[in-house]
């Protein structure tokens, strides 16, 4: 049974959500203008033509929330990243080597997944036996870590195996 251990919301700095909010300002002003061209040139095309525009902006929205990190969850057996709702990516104990504190030049590393909503000079990397390692922002670094070296610790005492 998965009992939560720790929760930590992903770190979201100004810059991060700013960038979000460009775009959408930047896709309203597209989307109206490309309406107005469907009517004037192909007015006998229009809805068509509207329902291509609008789903075709709406589709980078929709992928952007379903892989943006929300919430990071410590169970007693794994670890959780918590995407877009009802996604989710689980890192089980037995895979993880450590988890060690980063910096900014691990984002751009070939061997991991980043798991990251800004560019910050503290980043957590868990190490796993196979496969690449994951990078994570957590809102609290150090207590995040914390809470992962105890919750792996705990899980090595009654998991021989690993």
């Amino acid at each position: 049974m998965d009992n939560l251990v720790y929760e930590a919301k992903a770190r979201a700095e100004p810059g991060s959500m700013l960038f979000h909010i460009v775009a959408i300002l930047l896709a309203i002003p597209f989307i109206m203008v490309m309406v107005l061209l469907f009517v004037i040139l192909l007015p006998e095309q229009v809805w068509h033509g509207i329902l291509i525009i609008v789903a075709s902006s709406l589709t980078p929205i929709a992928i952007i929330w379903a892989i943006w990190p929300t919430r990071y969850q410590i169970f007693n057996d794994k670890v959780r990243i918590v995407l877009g709702r009802p996604f989710h990516r689980d890192i089980r104990f037995d895979n993880l080597e450590a988890a060690i504190e980063g910096g900014l030049p691990d984002i751009f590393t070939l061997r991991s997944q980043n798991y990251i909503t800004c560019f910050s000079r503290s980043i957590v990397i868990m190490v796993r036996k196979k496969g690449m390692n994951i990078n994570t922002t957590p809102s609290n670094p150090d207590l995040f870590l914390e809470n992962l070296n105890k919750a792996m610790a705990e899980w090595r005492k009654y998991n021989i195996s690993y």
